[in-house]
């Protein structure tokens, strides 16, 4: 038997943990939603980083896809999963996160290179969470963005939060996959990072859980 059905079989165990432990957080503590859904988005999604170590076919991700999105479905209006879907704003975020791994793996898989996934997962998995984090911790002294006149559902701390930790992330990731001048590394870092800002600033209703990861791998693509 192929070993990847083993990994496949060890992360659908991790995901039902997972949720699991972060429904326990959020009724045995009172641990709000809102924090403990940021910690099941980072969790989940950090762990798939170990994809392309684990994983040569893009039909294992796809399964692992399938059924967390059926299990976020099913659990929608029942007692289950309080901890994801409790919250008092309208956001898609959640169903969007299993596709929004699986097709940046599966470009990753087709163009033969890793960091294609590796990227926009690092930033879904730890910018997004903390530009939420932040603008829901710090309320106070946070005004909304407006742009054209417009105001966006997100904050100055927030999406300021966003840029520099996406900045760094690739800042690093690049310096380690590629040998590249250090201006071109810093000029491509910033780049990525300003272009899933302001994707993540524009994108409503959670959708920037597939936008963020699709606009990185598109700037990728003009520097690999």
């Amino acid at each position: 038997m192929d070993v990847q059905i083993y990994y496949m079989l060890a992360f659908l165990v991790g995901i039902f943990l997972l949720l699991f432990l972060n429904d326990r957080l959020h009724k045995k503590f009172g641990i709000a939603s809102e924090y403990t859904r940021k910690l099941a988005h980072f969790s989940a999604t950090g762990s798939t980083l170990t994809f392309p170590l684990l994983f040569t076919s893009h039909w294992y991700p796809f399964t692992l896809a399938v059924v967390f999105f059926l299990i976020l479905l099913l659990s929608m209006n029942t007692k289950y999963l309080k901890s994801i879907h409790e919250i008092d704003r309208y956001s898609a975020g959640s169903f969007l996160l299993p596709p929004a791994i699986y097709l940046p793996f599966l470009i990753s898989v087709k163009a033969g290179d890793p960091f294609f996934f590796i990227l926009p997962t690092l930033i879904l998995a730890v910018s997004d969470p903390l530009a939420g984090l932040v603008g829901y911790v710090f309320k106070e002294g946070n005004p909304k963005i407006v742009l054209f006149s417009r105001q966006l559902n997100k904050t100055i701390y927030g999406s300021s939060a966003f840029f520099i930790s996406a900045f760094v992330l690739s800042l690093i990731a690049m310096n380690i996959n590629t040998h590249d001048p250090v201006g071109e590394t810093l000029m491509a870092a910033l780049f990525v990072a300003a272009a899933s800002t302001v994707t993540e600033m524009l994108s409503p209703g959670g959708t920037d859980n597939i936008t963020v990861p699709m606009i990185v791998i598109l700037v990728l693509s003009f520097y690999r």
